[in-house]
């Protein structure tokens, strides 16, 4: 069995047996589903998700999506049924299914963020109706029943289910890309990215069993030399790595490289196709991103990670002086399916974001006092991972999670459903949108520093409103605050606390002490965070290329796609999400969770009134009480005589009975009537009183002392 990878041959391209070399260099950009202003957000700040103690990390766009599509369709269905839309609009809405036209069998939506960026996200429920709108409002069919029934009213053919299945198989490929078609132009498609970026790094490593046999694919790794270039020379050397699952016809997994830009939002760097994440594969992605960041040993880099599958092992031997951070929020998932709880929650995350070894051996002693099992599990990952009073101050970043990556697999999310070809070209144009974009709006920036590091620093400058400045006469400073005491060394740009050494951005301590000297914070803030520099990084440009038609056959044959491994039951194409964190998320409702349920019968806690113990019971005893009443309570009343009802009780009586009757006159019983315990029995449950009560209530209604 032999590799072989994309050379140069006769038309710059050559295919050879052999082991695998880099082969062609080439660029192509990250993309998924726009960022946007997502929870775990490219733009948003470091802290943890909702669920695990800081921000949301995941984005419940997907969920949000779909609930806007079922609402869509049921206004839709509402028209259909009031038949306020028009023959025409169902019979456009035919066509475009049936045939094709437009290539909307299923549900494509377009997504926009608050970013301006977008891009195609697919769709496929069950239950998401009959009808769609595509993004230009037009109606368009989703199930194969509805197919057969449109053509057989508005065509006058008979069609079967294969053939609606195959229609939609079809109107799908134009869409996301024929698998087959795109893995054959595989050569032809690196020649060209070779042509476009020429100093790029374009990877394909194929396997040939034998000689005669067609290469199958295994990986593809691509670099834009723009993107490597501008993260070496103008980003803080801060790299984050994750993988995540192709969701389209072709199985495998996408590993990411992506960086931190001025303004702490992400910025991608390289990105790869495997056939699956493991050691081997891990170790392949990390030697092309050292050579192409020219990382050496590590010295000067920081990597962010969850602990995936043989990265972990591979991380030392690739880049062996690198400092290798934790998600801390993966790390709290796995630890809180043993260590549950409120307290420990908050004390794990204090752990991670204590700045100091004093404040972490503080807080993990209370971890132990609190729960001793909890604190050796804890301790078992060295705290030089993913605590803040162990981290370098050389990458001048204090994040404890990995949600920048996170955040670039939500953005290319719909690009994960198609083709290889497909794939790359939709990371490709998410990054030549997103570089554009952010660079024009910077442009209307005020101000030296970039917005969130201002907003970052405007915080601190709150904070230091606490604070009180001692100074030694030369260049010591001392600062109170809360009853403790902080050494400021404005020179070194150090402070006690450890805030100014970790992030490049003046702590609330040396904010007061720079104020106290009547100096501007922005010259006291990092390179990196200014405005001029994020221009720089984003004159960044990835080259355009041609449709397909115009590239240039190589001559080199074509590719077959990976063999398919079928596993039992529906494919998933939603992620299994982790014990505790919220399924469905309305911005708009609050969250019931962590509440207790009542029941409205009994009034105890830990069940509603569906399932109340006592609900059985008390239909028992109101049948009883109409025979069981005691020797002095009446069992019927005459028409002309009723029992007198006590004035200050408020018993609900049939307003046609009369209130009062005589002393002397006894009631006789009829059948025309209904009974007073009858009534009382019917009012019972809108009373929600129990049997016994409706019985005293009975007794002192009739009561004529």
């Amino acid at each position: 069995m032999t590799l072989e990878d994309a050379g140069s041959g006769p038309n710059g391209l050559n295919a050879s047996d052999g082991d695998t070399n880099s082969g062609l260099n080439a660029d192509d950009g990250p993309s998924n589903k726009i960022a946007g202003d997502n929870n775990y957000e490219t733009d948003g700040d470091n802290s943890g998700s909702d669920w695990l103690g800081g921000e949301s990390f995941l984005s419940d766009d997907e969920d949000e999506e779909i609930v806007s599509i079922k609402n869509k369709n049921k206004a839709v269905k509402r028209k259909i049924k009031s038949k306020t839309i028009l023959e025409e609009d169902l019979e456009h809405a035919v066509f475009n299914d049936v045939f094709g036209e437009d290539g909307l069998g299923a549900a494509d939506t377009l997504r926009e963020d608050s970013e301006g960026d977008s891009s195609t996200e697919y769709l496929e429920s069950s239950d998401a109706g009959s009808y769609e709108t595509d993004s230009e409002g037009n109606f368009v069919v989703k199930k194969s029943n509805n197919m057969i029934k449109l053509a057989r009213e508005e065509l006058s053919v008979e069609i079967n289910k294969d053939c609606c299945q195959k229609a939609k198989k079809w109107a799908l490929e134009q869409i996301r890309g024929s698998v087959v078609h795109e893995f054959n132009m595989l050569f032809d498609y690196m020649y060209v990215l070779r042509s476009a970026d020429p100093n790029g790094n374009f990877e394909l490593m194929v396997e040939r069993p034998t000689v005669d046999e067609k290469p199958k694919f295994r990986r593809l790794y691509v670099c834009f030399s723009a993107l490597k270039e501008a993260f070496k020379k103008y980003c803080r050397q801060v790299i984050s790595l994750d993988g995540c699952f192709l969701k389209g016809s072709f199985q495998g997994e996408i590993l990411s490289a992506v960086g931190r830009d001025n303004n702490d939002q992400i910025f991608p760097i390289a990105w790869a196709v495997v056939e699956v994440e493991n050691r081997d594969t891990w170790a392949w992605f990390l030697n092309n991103i050292r050579m192409d960041l020219e990382l050496e040993n590590g010295e000067k880099v920081t990597l962010i990670s969850d602990m995936q599958k043989g990265l972990l092992e591979e991380v030392p031997l690739c880049l062996p002086n690198v400092e290798h951070r934790f998600c801390a929020r993966h790390m709290y998932a796995n630890w809180r399916k043993k260590h549950k709880g409120g307290d420990l929650q908050m004390l794990f995350w204090s752990c991670c974001k204590a700045t100091t070894q004093p404040q972490f051996n503080q807080i993990v002693a209370r971890i132990g006092e609190l729960k001793k099992k909890a604190y050796d599990d804890l301790m078992l990952k060295d705290p030089i991972h993913w605590s803040k009073a162990f981290f370098s101050s050389r990458s001048k970043c204090d994040a404890v999670d990995n949600n920048f990556s996170e955040a670039f697999n939500s953005a290319i999310l719909g690009a994960r459903f198609k083709s290889v070809i497909s794939l790359f070209e939709d990371i490709r144009h998410y990054v030549m949108h997103r570089l554009v974009e952010h660079k024009r709006k910077s442009l209307n920036w005020k101000g030296e520093l970039c917005p969130r590091i201002e907003k970052k620093l405007e915080k601190n400058k709150a904070n230091s409103s606490f604070c009180h400045v001692i100074w030694n006469g030369a260049d010591g400073y001392e600062v109170l605050c809360n009853q403790e005491t902080f050494v400021v060394d404005v020179k070194g740009w150090k402070c006690t606390c450890r805030g100014w050494d970790l992030t490049g951005i003046p702590c609330s301590h040396a904010v007061c002490v720079i104020l106290y000297r009547e100096e501007k914070l922005e010259n006291y803030v990092l390179d990196s965070y200014k405005k001029h520099v994020y221009h720089e990084l984003y004159n960044a440009v990835i080259p355009t290329i041609p449709s397909e038609k115009f590239w240039e056959n190589t001559q080199m044959g074509s590719v077959d796609p990976p063999l398919k491994i079928k596993f039992p039951g529906r494919p998933k194409l939603k992620r299994r999400r982790e014990e505790g964190e919220v399924k469905n998320r309305n911005k708009n409702k609050l969250s019931k969770r962590g509440m207790k349920m009542s029941c409205r019968l009994c009034g105890l806690t830990g069940h509603n009134i569906r399932k109340c113990p006592t609900k059985n019971q008390t239909n028992v005893h109101e049948e009883e009480a109409t025979y069981d009443f005691g020797p002095s309570i009446p069992a019927t009343t005459s028409a002309s005589s009723q029992p007198v009802v006590a004035p200050n009780q408020p018993i609900p009586i049939d307003p046609s009975i009369p209130a009062t009757t005589s002393a002397s006159s006894q009631p006789v019983a009829t059948s025309s009537q209904p009974t007073l315990v009858t009534q009382l029995r019917r009012s019972a449950p809108k009373w929600k009183i129990t049997a016994n009560r409706t019985l005293e209530l009975v007794r002192e209604a009739l009561d004529l002392e």
